[in-house]
């Protein structure tokens, strides 16, 4: 006899009736009812169909996720699950929920602000149909978003003071310069990147130039890795770091003829 497991989704979501107590105030005259904490809406009468806490929070990743329009959206929970969602009523579901994340959006900014390492990066985004920037802010610890109409570090500004002092990963973005108290470490991988389009353009001679940087860059990466897992030393990993950095100035100069080469 051998186990086997099996994992399966219920067809058939749970459906929960709320006794709502309704009354009037005895000194004003007004009307009250009662709420469970499971409820999601004091909707009565014909609005009393409503899709529960565990369902609504469903909605969000399908939608900002997985990019699925609410239609889809409307679609696959009645596909999978059975339930009559429709599209006016996955719309709101999203801003209510980024409502209820304000109080942990502001412990992931309390995080990031003191952080000795940030690693911020941006991406095109769409606010409404025009064009936007999605800031991402890397730590340790937390990973902080916001969406701002400029690719600009003013939003990382606000968030952490241009006086910030720690180590800042970024991939080379001039505007990231402003943090002149911060150790400024540039992305290896944007570097390999851009060292391998230029190796991937050059002819003849040209061609060593790149190639003994991806070589430094490359076996840089792996020592790290190495360390990580305990296979070399901090002791071995400084003085490794030291005679990288002498190979590195001695590629950097003297200059180079060919102008992306040199930048």
């Amino acid at each position: 006899m051998a186990p086997q497991y099996q994992a399966g989704i219920p067809r058939r979501p749970p459906i929960r009736q709320f006794r709502v107590h309704v009354g009037c105030c005895r000194d004003c005259g007004q009307r009250v009812q009662g709420r469970h904490p499971l409820q999601t809406s004091d909707a009565l009468g014909a609005a009393a169909s409503q899709i529960g806490p565990d369902a609504q929070a469903a909605v969000v990743p399908r939608n900002k996720t997985f990019g699925l329009s609410h239609i889809k959206v409307s679609a696959v929970f009645d596909a999978l699950f059975g339930i009559d969602l429709t599209r006016g009523a996955s719309v709101p579901i999203v801003p209510r929920a980024a409502n209820r994340s304000g109080p942990a959006d502001q412990e992931v900014r309390q995080e990031i602000r003191p952080s000795p390492c940030i690693t911020p990066d941006e991406t095109g985004w769409r606010a409404a149909g025009r064009p936007a920037w999605l800031h991402a802010w890397v730590t340790e610890r937390a990973t902080g978003y916001a969406i701002d109409p400029h690719r600009k570090a003013d939003v990382l500004e606000r968030l952490i003071g241009r006086d910030w002092s720690g180590m800042m990963v970024h991939d080379g973005f001039a505007s990231y310069d402003r943090f002149a108290a911060a150790t400024h470490q540039q992305c290896l991988g944007h570097v390999l990147r851009r060292v391998r389009e230029l190796e991937a353009k050059a002819t003849r001679g040209a061609v060593h130039h790149p190639r003994k940087r991806i070589a430094l860059f490359t076996e840089a990466i792996h020592l790290r890795d190495r360390h990580k897992k305990g296979g070399v030393s901090a002791e071995e990993s400084r003085r490794s770091r030291q005679a990288f950095d002498r190979r590195l100035r001695t590629l950097a100069w003297p200059a180079r003829e060919v102008p992306a080469s040199e930048t």
